[in-house]
């Protein structure tokens, strides 16, 4: 039996409901689609773009717009935010006197006469090499190297990687094709909020516009994936190039937010965000997303995260971050000799693990010297949540639509990094680990000032290459600094 699809919209318009209280919002979907159907990686081609996904993103972007007000502060702050979430859109009862209530917000989405869902084509193939007669590892991005970073999960594991012809990774949607005008994905997505009082709707409307202007749709869209523009309502480079705070900023563009920083809660906010629109502009919105990409590549990676390959090696040069380091010093001197190491960690390597901040888990992977069997690399390991296995990343990549002084809609790389719960802060709930028996090192707990210390964030070169002055003190601040070098980005931040 195949599974049951999930409902793709909502009932029409609440009867009574004034033309008024009716929004429509014509979207194109600039950057490919991962996912985003019923089933996980997967699209569904009878309903690519679907209701529940979106109602659930504006769910978010609506806790990250309205969390930091008064009224969700002290201990009883999230029973009232989820209470004041689910009377706008809807919830399940958890049980004692609670009771299941229904959306105020009703969503659906219209295709117009010449439908432009798009197709599913591989997002790369893993091309043949010439010398094993095998697949390659990594494969050739349908859009160019560039993208990779962003779409490495849809490669192929090598237990799938075996014959010698060419094997396509997973799909992703796109809009272009011999039967489409259009290269994109585009929908109208029509919302009625008539059931809500005027300050709610005002929420909902700016929650949606941040979802547009930040979010996507499908999965991975912190990375660009998805990526959304209102095509009736493109920001305007004065917007862009007069506004001196992110609050001016959003102020202008129907976003409503406070100029002044609270406290970080349990859940990401807009307030207290940091946010970069580079200067660069491009006419192709792929351009724009695969230029933040490819800083937040070259930041974590190569030049700037890596040395440079040994001369004639067809593998990358050492990571420049500490946390690989970190684990052979784990294993020092609990069963492991340090002279074993392929790489020995140098003397003055801490134990830090400042990638953290990125998001969770994070996945180390080791290589063994295979030309010196003698030599040894710590087992694989990762660095997760003990109860979820995940912790969201803050930093959200993509690009970014504007209309220029000609009315010409262009793009640039944008930088966005949320307020909220830092790594340091879930001490105890936070574990590197392996496979039982791997590594004598681990499982290790890092404490507070192993996520997060500013005289060994002052060793991490990655971190300070772009730094003047006071050194970095975590590595979002850092990739920001460095973005801005890289994109001569405007600095707006509330």
């Amino acid at each position: 039996m195949s599974p049951r699809r999930a409902l793709a919209t909502d009932p029409k318009p609440t009867p009574g409901a004034k033309t008024t209280d009716v929004k429509s919002y014509n979207l194109r979907v600039i950057t490919p689609i991962m996912g985003g159907g019923a089933q996980a990686q997967q699209s569904d081609d009878a309903d690519p773009i679907r209701v529940p996904e979106i109602r659930g993103h504006l769910r978010f972007w609506w806790r990250a717009l309205v969390g930091h007000r008064q009224r969700y502060c002290g201990t009883d702050g999230l029973a009232k935010l989820r209470a004041d979430e689910a009377e706008i859109f809807g919830g399940t009862a958890l049980g004692g006197d609670e009771e299941s209530k229904e959306s105020k917000v009703k969503l659906w989405v219209e295709w117009g006469n010449a439908p432009k869902k798009g197709v599913t084509i591989p997002a790369g193939v893993h091309e043949v090499n010439p010398n094993t007669h095998k697949p390659k590892p990594l494969p050739n991005w349908a859009f160019g190297a560039g993208a990779g970073y962003a779409l490495f999960p849809l490669q192929r594991p090598s237990a799938e990687l075996q014959g010698n012809a060419p094997v396509p990774t997973a799909k992703v949607r796109v809009g272009h094709n011999q039967q489409f005008a259009t290269r994109f994905v585009e929908f109208t997505l029509h919302l009625d909020h008539s059931r809500l009082g005027a300050p709610a709707k005002a929420d909902v409307e700016a929650a949606f516009r941040c979802w547009v202007l930040f979010g996507g749709i499908g999965a991975r869209t912190r990375r660009g994936l998805g990526a959304l523009m209102d095509i009736d309502r493109v920001p305007a480079s004065a917007e862009l190039g007069t506004a001196t705070a992110f609050s001016e900023f959003t102020g202008r563009i129907g976003i409503g937010l406070p100029a002044v920083e609270e406290t970080a809660h349990d859940w990401p906010t807009l307030e207290g965000a940091r946010l970069r629109v580079g200067t660069q502009s491009f006419p192709d919105p792929y351009q724009a997303w695969k230029a933040a990409v490819t800083e937040f590549q070259k930041f974590r990676q190569a030049p700037d995260g890596r040395d440079a390959a040994p001369a004639g090696a067809n593998h990358p040069g050492r990571s420049k971050w500490p946390e690989p380091n970190a684990l052979r010093r784990l294993a020092d001197g609990r069963g492991h000799k340090p002279a074993n190491w392929a790489h020995p960690p140098h003397q003055n390597d801490d134990i830090f693990f400042p990638r953290a901040d990125f998001g969770l888990p994070i996945i180390f992977k080791f290589k063994d010297d295979r030309n010196d069997p003698r030599k040894d690399e710590p087992a694989n390991a990762m660095l997760t949540h003990e109860d979820t296995d995940r912790f969201g990343s803050p930093l959200i990549i993509r690009p970014f639509a504007f209309r220029n002084a000609q009315d010409q809609v262009r793009y640039c790389a944008m930088a966005l990094v949320l307020n909220g719960v830092k790594p340091r802060q879930l001490v105890g709930d936070l574990v590197v680990k392996t496979q039982p028996g791997a590594h004598p090192g681990l499982p290790y707990r890092p404490t507070a000032a192993e996520l997060h210390d500013r005289t060994k964030a002052a060793r991490v070169a990655p971190m300070n290459a772009h730094h003047t002055g006071t050194a970095a003190d975590n590595a979002l601040d850092s990739f920001l600094t460095y973005f801005t070098a890289q994109q001569r980005a405007y600095r707006l931040v509330f």
